[in-house]
Formats: C-alpha cells, sequence, structure tokens
C-alpha cells in the first residue's frame, strides 16, 4: 500500500504548531505524502511551509481554501477558526484521492502511521477516536449514543464512500441554515452518526485533558497526542508541552508562558497547600496525586522518546458497538 496521505488546515496562526505537526511527521512517518489546505495565507508563509518541508524531506503540497466559503458558518469556540471547516471539502478538493489521514494542525504524531492508515473501515465513511469529554447536551443533539462521538482531530477518511453518500454537501447545508447552532465537529458527528469506525484512544490523546482520563484510559504510548482546546503549548505551560518543543525547530521562537497569578498570590497557595497536607485535607492530596501522575506519565514519554523505553503497541481499535459512559472521575 502507499505511503500515508495525510491533509491539515493551516491559517496565519497555524504556522507554528504545523511546523511541528511536520517535523513529527518526519521522525515518525517518514514517506508520509501531506496536503496542507492554505486558509488566507501569504505568500512569505507558504514559502516558510514548504521550505520547512523541504529540509524536512517531506512531500508537500498546498492547495488554497477560500475562507469566504465558510464565512457564514458559526464560530462559538475562541480556539477554533475557519480552517476547522476546511476538511468538509476534502471529497472534492482531492477528487482522485480514495483515502485520507486528517491531521489538525495542533497534533504531534509520535508513531508509524501505516497501521492507522491501513484500518480496515468495515464500510463505515471514517475511523476516530471516541471523544470522552463532549457535554452530555451536545451528545444529545447530535443523536449519538454514549461512546459514539469522535473527536474530529483525527480521522480516516474514504473519500470514495463520502462522495457516495453526499455526506460533505449534508453537513454544508446544516452549515448554511441559520437555525442550526452546532459547530463542525458535532455536525460531523451528526451525519455520520452509525457510520464511524472507532479507533483506539492513543490515536488521538487530548494531553490537556489528561486528569480527566479515567486511568484505565490513558494510553502508555500514545501514538498521536493532541493539544485541543484553549492552552496551546506556543503560548503558555500545558502538560506534555516538551513534546511540542522537541519538534519545533530552533529558528521558531516560542511565546513566553503567560503567568496567570502573582509572586505573591502563588506564595499564598503554597502555604495553604502544605498546611492543607499536614491536615489531611482530601482536596490537597487529590493534587499531589495528579501532580504526580502527570510528571510520571511525561517522564514515560520522554524515556520512550529517547528510545529508553518500549511500551506495549498503540491498538489500531476498539471494540464497536454500544459502550458505557466512562467513568469520568479524574485521577
Amino acid at each position: 500500500m502507499p505511503y500515508p496521505l495525510v491533509a491539515t488546515a493551516a491559517d496565519a496562526a497555524a504556522i507554528l504548531p504545523l511546523v511541528a505537526m511536520l517535523g513529527s511527521l518526519a521522525r515518525a512517518a517518514g514517506g508520509t505524502r501531506v496536503v496542507v489546505l492554505a486558509v488566507g495565507l501569504s505568500h512569505a508563509e507558504e514559502a516558510t511551509i514548504r521550505a520547512h518541508a523541504d529540509r524536512l524531506g517531506l512531500s508537500v503540497e498546498l492547495i488554497p481554501f477560500d475562507p469566504d466559503r465558510v464565512a457564514d458558518t458559526p464560530l462559538r469556540s475562541p480556539h477554533l477558526s475557519r480552517a476547522a471547516y476546511a476538511r468538509l471539502f476534502l471529497p472534492d478538493l482531492l477528487p482522485d484521492r480514495k483515502r485520507v489521514l486528517w491531521l489538525d494542525a495542533d497534533t504531534i504524531v509520535l508513531s508509524d502511521l501505516r497501521p492507522l492508515w491501513e484500518v480496515d473501515l468495515g464500510g463505515r465513511l471514517v475511523a476516530a477516536v471516541p471523544d470522552d469529554f463532549i457535554l452530555g447536551h451536545e451528545l444529545a443533539a447530535t443523536g449519538c449514543r454514549p461512546g459514539d462521538y469522535v473527536n474530529s482531530g483525527v480521522m480516516v477518511m474514504d473519500l470514495e464512500a463520502w462522495r457516495r453518500s453526499g455526506a460533505a454537501r449534508r453537513a454544508l447545508a446544516m452549515l448554511a441554515d441559520p437555525t442550526h447552532n452546532a459547530e463542525d465537529q458535532s455536525i460531523i458527528n451528526g451525519i455520520l452518526r452509525g457510520e464511524v469506525h472507532r479507533l483506539g484512544r492513543c490515536w488521538n490523546f487530548h494531553v490537556n485533558r489528561f486528569h480527566e482520563y479515567p486511568r484505565h484510559l490513558r494510553p502508555r504510548a500514545p501514538a498521536i497526542v493532541h493539544f485541543c482546546g484553549q492552552a496551546k503549548p506556543w503560548r503558555e505551560e500545558t502538560p506534555f508541552r516538551f513534546v511540542f518543543r522537541r519538534f519545533l525547530p530552533a529558528e521558531f521562537r516560542l511565546e513566553r508562558p503567560r503567568v496567570r497569578k502573582s509572586l505573591l498570590r502563588r506564595l499564598d497557595l503554597a502555604q495553604r497547600r502544605v498546611f492543607g497536607l499536614m491536615l489531611g485535607r482530601p482536596k490537597h492530596w487529590r493534587t499531589v496525586h495528579r501532580a504526580v501522575a502527570l510528571r510520571a506519565a511525561e517522564w514515560t514519554l520522554r524515556l520512550r522518546l529517547a528510545g529508553r523505553y518500549r511500551a506495549d503497541d498503540c491498538p489500531k481499535t476498539e471494540p464497536q458497538g454500544a459502550v458505557p459512559t466512562p467513568d469520568r472521575a479524574p485521577m
């Protein structure tokens, strides 16, 4: 089978994460072909992407995407941009392609993508990872069962099946409906209900939600880490920020992390925590347990990236069919 074809989208705000993502692809999945949907990029920004890809030895094609095509679509989440909707146009933008692997620009690839690229969709339109953090009312709006709502940041898409089914046209029609208030991910879940093949969570590990995963759902060997949500590692300190920094070239400077609390406030909180631990207060001990769990997971991944630790292989898929709602108790 040919090398995987990855599609992603980038606007001016996504240049930095895209550069890091391309670096991770070159290291973990060399030979991958990449299509970047360029959403309003300048000639200089496009040249930066091409030059970086050439240095990495990656085959990258830039396809212009006009954001005016989705100018009337909703953007309720502050971390989203119009680039998020570009994936809905892939069946038409890649008319000669049969399959594509979509990756959001804020993902980092840590394993070979061939097992994901070759996954058997079983006649379904897309393969993706369940989203354990979707709110109940959003789940209900899509008609999905618990465990069937997926995150659209990593998707294996059967483009031929999308074209036959008209799924993209239905999604765009829903986006054009002024009475509809869902964004792209919920619309994708709504129109693809029953047409999704569930992947193992290691293929889209939401590192910013580390503490919200039940322990048995935290992958020991994530294949793709996803910095989804508002906190981004190129702007502030986040869990697993070192992974992003590892694949960002030195010439791309990061912003200084934001300091959310003053020094006096942090000293006050530290003092309260020390007294809380001495008095055996559960909330303070839970904070310590969570910090230890995060540091242990980060060091495990550091050792793995350094070649000093080999974890179990990432399972390609999860059992299909109804699954219970995960235990959301953080640890």
